[in-house]
């Protein structure tokens, strides 16, 4: 098979052994132009064949945008003086990812955000399998091998701590992931505490506000959870007539005891699944710090009091892009692997490629939420239709019989989706 036009250069990253104890090879293959689902399956097939090693395909903008959402990877594939030229900037707050060392941080407060978010989610719905927790301790890992940059997370000793956590697998599978989840909940705090916010508070709304009524669940929650200080609800099943599932924030006085109750318990309402993020007040705190939204803006508190803090929407408009591509540079891992395993490899991998296959849906949500355009889904899946012809709903029902095409095309919609929000909301700009 003849080198697709497309590919200008494959840049192989060698990286040392970690908890895992192996070296690991990347291939990055590294394009002329953007692609399309039909490209990025080409191109994998052609990798196949020459023997490539986890190949990523990163098309010009994605290097482009990385010099500024993760400059260590564009500094090592595009050290070339020609690399000026790609390189961007965000004029949107003062500091605000000034230099790689803060562009550095920015981009590890993501990356680790995205991975902590769904610790709750993995011990409540039982969503956790070893290929789970294997990537989250490879994103601590991550950010351990940067601590000389961030010297709030060289006293964690994060290196030997999921190494040790690794070594435990005499320990349920629970405890595995609470007790990953206590050294998240370390990691996170120390990273969130360098961005400003002003603080706001999430009150329960008036028992007679008819909003209640699709919120059944309600008396449940608070007469099996013991400690329990505010229920908030958010996502879909606040914002849009039909929903799948019901997105709800527990703030706890101990979550510890309140996972250990809820482990593998798969709530459920009206046959709609209960997806619980449980914290205690400052965990949650520390989570919003970093999270690309201001949950006291559009979150429906059904019951008690608490405080959240409020950031500037140019910090949140930065976020959202930087998720996009955290996100992004994950779908392009995972098409090569779609592409050469069966289709048929177990739910967790289902799962996990109709996960992806939503990103793009995701992150304009999450875009347009943090300008103050809380659009309900059917709104931003048919702004992606109108965009680029991507049929989200039909992308996920192909991601179960042609995972590697839908994720292909869900790589290709994240990257269209990511430039137009940056042509609408004007983030970034070219580096001077």
């Amino acid at each position: 098979m003849p080198t697709p036009k497309a590919v200008v250069d494959v840049h192989r990253v060698e990286h040392p052994p970690s908890w895992r104890a192996q070296p690991f090879t990347v291939d990055f293959i590294l394009l002329g132009n953007d692609y399309c689902e039909a490209d990025l399956i080409d191109i994998h097939r052609w990798a196949w064949q020459q023997g490539l090693a986890n190949s990523r395909c990163i098309s010009p903008q994605t290097l482009s945008w990385s010099s500024l959402f993760q400059p260590r990877f564009f500094e090592a594939v595009h050290p070339r003086p020609a690399a000026a030229s790609m390189r961007m900037a965000y004029p949107g707050s003062d500091g605000l990812m000034a230099d790689t060392g803060e562009q550095t941080r920015f981009w590890i407060q993501s990356v680790l955000f995205l991975a902590s978010v769904t610790m709750s989610a993995a011990i409540v719905q039982d969503r956790a399998s070893d290929g789970t927790i294997g990537s989250k301790y490879d994103k601590l890992w991550q950010a351990g091998l940067l601590q000389a940059q961030m010297p709030q997370l060289a006293e964690i000793g994060l290196c030997d701590a999921v190494t040790a956590l690794a070594s435990r697998t005499d320990r349920s599978k629970v405890q595995r992931l609470l007790d990953l989840r206590q050294l998240f909940d370390q990691v996170v705090e120390r990273l969130g505490a360098s961005v400003t916010a002003e603080r706001a508070s999430i009150k329960q709304i008036d028992t007679s506000d008819p909003r209640t009524k699709r919120f059944g669940f309600l008396a449940d929650l608070r007469d099996s959870v013991k400690g329990l200080q505010a229920i908030i609800v958010y996502g879909s099943s606040v914002l849009s007539e039909k929903f799948a599932d019901y997105d709800v924030v527990l703030v706890v006085d101990n979550e510890t005891v309140t996972l250990q109750k809820l482990a593998n318990t798969c709530p459920t309402w009206g046959g709609k699944e209960l997806n619980v993020g449980v914290y205690t007040p400052r965990q949650l705190w520390n989570m919003q710090l970093l999270s690309g939204d201001n949950l006291a803006d559009y979150g429906l508190c059904l019951f008690g009091e608490v405080e959240l803090p409020h950031k500037q929407t140019p910090l949140l408009l930065a976020r959202n892009l930087s998720f996009g591509m955290v996100r992004l540079r994950q779908q392009l891992g995972m098409v090569g692997h779609a592409l050469k395993e069966n289709n048929s490899d177990g739910n967790d991998r289902r799962n996990l490629y109709s996960y992806f296959v939503k990103i793009p849906a995701n992150i304009a949500k999450g875009t347009f939420g943090a300008a103050g355009r809380y659009w309900p889904k059917e709104k931003v899946q048919q702004w992606l239709v109108e965009l680029c012809g991507f049929d989200t709903a039909y992308e996920q029902q192909r991601a179960t019989e042609r995972p590697a095409n839908a994720l292909a095309a869900a790589a290709t919609a994240t990257e269209q989706t990511l430039r137009r929000l940056d042509e609408d909301f004007r983030i970034l700009r070219p580096s001077e």
